[in-house]
Order: C-alpha cells, then structure tokens, then sequence
C-alpha cells in the first residue's frame, strides 16, 4: 500500500484554514465567542497559519459535559474543545486527511459519513430483506466502543497510511489532547471511529464472506442463508476484535428472518414494510404538544420538530 505524504503543506494553505473557521462555526454562529473570530476571520487564520507553519500548535484544556441520550436511554460525556484553535484546527486536519480515510472505506459503513447515514443504511437493509435466499439475521454491537478505542492502535493505522511525519504529528496531539480514548464531542472522533474499523469491516466482507453486511458507528446488522456460518462469523469477529483492543457485547441476537423485525437505525424492518420506532414517534408527538400548549415555537423546538419530521417522509 502507497503512503501518501505531503499533507501538512495543504494545512497551512490560508483559503483552507479560513474554510475551516467558518465549517467549525456552523450551528454556533449565534455564540459571542465565535462571532469574534468571524468578524476577524482573516486575522485569525493568519494565526492559526503561522501556528501551523512554525510547529507550535498548542491545544486546549476540555471542557466536559453529561447529557442524557433518549436514544439510548443512558448518561452520556460529552467532550467540549475550545473553537479556537482546537475545533479549527480539526477541521484542518479533517479537510485534508479525510480523502485518505473515506478512499479504503466500506460501502455501507453508514455512520457518520456524509451522504450516506441512517437513510443509506435503510435502504440496504430493505434490499437485503428482498432476497429469497436469506434465512438468518445477526444483530450485535461493540461494548463501550469509544471509550475503547487506544491511540497506539489509532496512529499503528494511520502510519500505513500516511508517511508525512508533521501530519501524524498533529493527529498524535489531538489524541493525547482527548485523552485514553475516542472522545464524544470531537469532530475528529467520528471520523476516526470509522478509519479504526476499516480493515474490520473488509474483513467481515471479504474473508468471512457475509452476504448482507451494514454498520453504522458500533451496532452492525448481518444477514445471510446460514446460522452456523452467521455464529461462527461472530466468534471470528470478536478475535478480529480483541486484537485491536476491542470487543463485542455479550447479548448479540441471532434470528431467523421473518419471525421479528430488525430493529436498526431508527427503523423496524418487517418483510412488506418498514416502520419507524416508536420512541422517536412518540418524541415528535412530545414536541408537537409541548409546541401546542405554550403557544409559540423556538428556533431550537423548530429544527427538532422539522428533524423528526423528516423520518416520517421517508417512510
């Protein structure tokens, strides 16, 4: 495999740092903080290029907050960079690195990845529940996963990738910077989760032979004509994934097809139909009520409304 080099002269390119700015204000523009750097937009990116240009990038304390998931119904710790310079210097990063890891990634890896998504992972899912041929259905995650992912792994894979030393040198800072894992909140992070799993996923594929094989971030949908061959799969899977550090959780299902729906990505996948879980419904009717009684709706309660919205036109 050809490392690619010469990355770290792309970082430093101005139009590139002053596009990162204002992709890392995106949603905040609102923010005092980042408005200021807006409004002197041009006198930071010379900042964070001369920065860059003399190796002196020093990154942030974070910030963390706890959040509740609804998704999921559990804490969450969400890491919080300061905007400047450490969001935007992930996006520089990002911007020039991220060609690389999209280049060897699966087709349907779906999670976090633009144009591709729930809705992508959807589709597949209701091509794959067309094919007379299949039998089983395999639905399992990986434990804990961000909080698991180690940098010594993380950076072994991007020096197969990458040879410019200055560039790995700057992915390392923000690992550090993160700390012992993946952390929730980084831009980097989602897209580092998926370059982590990118030799794990054409495994699944390509040596265990998976016919019907989806994963969005840690949960993963397999389908095929077999359950021996889908069990076996799981136990190779998590040798594969003990070796990186990883591992899946112990309450992975293995049905046949048909006899319950699969329920992934929002959706609960039947043979004639596909319908959306009821949690979110029930969420959007919260909203809608909540809208209802005090009489007049926020920008914040719009965009959610308006986001749930769209689950119900897709289906």
């Amino acid at each position: 495999m050809k490392r690619v080099g010469y990355l770290y002269e792309k970082m430093c390119d101005l139009s590139l740092i002053r596009y990162a700015i204002r992709k890392a204000a995106q949603g905040k523009t609102y923010k005092h903080y980042i408005k200021k750097v807006l409004e002197n937009e041009e006198a930071y990116a010379l900042r964070i290029q001369e920065m860059l240009k003399s190796r002196s990038v020093k990154l942030s304390p974070n910030r963390q907050i706890t959040i509740f998931d609804r998704s999921c119904n559990k804490e969450r710790i969400i890491t919080v960079p300061k905007f400047y310079p450490d969001q935007i210097i992930h996006w520089v990063v990002m911007l020039v690195i991220e060609p690389i890891i999209t280049k060897g990634m699966y087709r349907f890896n779906c999670g976090s990845v633009p144009t591709r998504g729930g809705l992508e992972a959807k589709r597949y899912v209701e091509r794959a529940l067309k094919d007379e041929k299949i039998r089983y259905v395999a639905k399992l995650d990986i434990s804990k996963f961000f909080n698991s992912v180690k940098p010594k792994y993380l950076m072994e894979m991007f020096r197969r990738k990458i040879k410019d030393e200055e560039t790995l040198g700057l992915i390392q800072a923000i690992l550090v910077n993160g700390g012992d894992q993946l952390p929730i909140g980084y831009y980097t992070s989602q897209w580092f989760s998926n370059f982590f799993l990118e030799g794990f996923d054409h495994y699944v594929k390509e040596e265990l032979k998976i016919k019907y094989y989806v994963r969005y971030v840690d949960d993963m949908v397999l389908i095929d004509t077999n359950k021996r061959k889908l069990r076996k799969a799981i136990e190779q899977m998590n040798e594969y994934l003990r070796r990186i550090g990883l591992q899946l959780k112990g309450n992975y299902q293995v049905w046949k097809v048909f006899s319950r729906p699969i329920d992934f990505v929002g959706f609960r996948f039947y043979k004639e139909k596909t319908v959306l879980r009821k949690k979110i419904f029930f969420r959007l009717c919260r909203r809608v009520r909540k809208v209802k009684k005090t009489g007049y709706i926020t920008v914040h309660q719009a965009q959610g409304i308006l986001s749930l919205l769209g689950w119900l036109y897709h289906i």
